[in-house]
């Protein structure tokens, strides 16, 4: 193929314009190689293609080699690349970084009772009257974090004092589940509910400049990953389902009892509950644990 003395897109001869001649013999290469197959193509039914292809001159291929060679050697391959994606689209922004890029996604483990006890106590020396309030109601409602972050001081107040059972609607399945609220939660939450931070606050757990009128699930997911950093574990194998499990997995640990667990978490499905505690690789895991050789 002579590529002394083709015409370029400015009239001159393209010998020193590499990446526009390897265009120009691609597109020529092509053109020639889909005048050949168009027919075939275009047919419907399996009888017209044979006959199309039987009628239509032979498609050079090799033709179409060639110019994809020269683009190979003398282009690295762009020009071709350039033809054949590019010619009839438009810009393409980078696509954005996948949330899930570098993290560990799954699961996530529930705190034991020793890493509870330590952020309880490393909150009440902070004085974090609020976070230590979020904490003991995280474990102990067993609620989702959009569940959580949403409660109202009516829900767990009435009447003067802190209520020792209450129940809230779910926003996920729209069914209502009932927990318990324990001795040391009710004294942080009548703390946090005497603080000046609360005054005239419909929602226990205001957001800043009451705008939204609540915290978000995103500002509770840091705050757990602060809590869980403070006493040394790794924030990216804990989230804000690790406070939701924690209760229920010491439960279902003592007593097996998988029903009382559904309840708690409000499931309307056994299998949803036996997912969400891993209980078949829980009881797999303890078994080999117990196996010597």
């Amino acid at each position: 193929m002579n590529f002394e003395n083709l015409p370029s897109h400015s009239g001159n001869s393209i010998a020193g314009d590499d990446n526009f001649k390897a265009a120009y013999f691609i597109k020529v290469g092509l053109t020639h190689a889909f005048a050949s197959c168009r027919s075939i193509v275009s047919a419907t039914s399996p009888e017209r293609r044979g006959r199309a292809r039987s009628v239509s001159s032979p498609i050079d291929l090799s033709y179409v080699d060639e110019c994809r060679h020269f683009a190979d050697v003398r282009c690295g391959g762009m020009a071709w690349r350039t033809v054949m994606y590019t010619p009839n689209l438009p810009a393409v922004t980078p696509p954005r970084r996948a949330w899930n890029r570098g993290r560990i996604v799954g699961q996530k483990r529930p705190l034991e009772p020793k890493h509870v006890w330590a952020i309880r106590v490393r909150l009440e020396l902070a004085g974090c009257k609020r976070d230590l309030a979020l904490f003991n109601m995280a474990v102990d409602s067993k609620l989702r974090g959009c569940d959580l972050v949403r409660l109202m001081v009516k829900d767990v107040f009435a009447a003067g004092h802190i209520k020792e059972r209450t129940s809230i609607l779910q926003s996920k399945t729209s069914q209502p589940v009932q927990f318990e609220i324990t001795e040391g939660t009710r004294k942080s939450l009548s703390e946090w509910l005497n603080d000046p931070a609360m005054a005239g606050s419909e929602f226990l757990w205001p957001g800043r400049f009451n705008d939204p009128d609540h915290i978000s699930t995103r500002l509770y997911a840091r705050l757990v990953k602060d809590w869980v950093a403070s006493i040394g574990l790794e924030p990216s194998a804990y989230g804000t389902h690790s406070l939701r499990r924690t209760k229920v997995a010491q439960i279902y640990k003592k007593t097996g009892n998988l029903r009382a667990v559904q309840l708690l978490l409000g499931h309307t499905k056994m299998d949803s509950t036996v997912r969400y505690l891993g209980v078949e690789l829980e009881d797999a895991l303890t078994i080999s644990e117990g196996v010597e050789i």
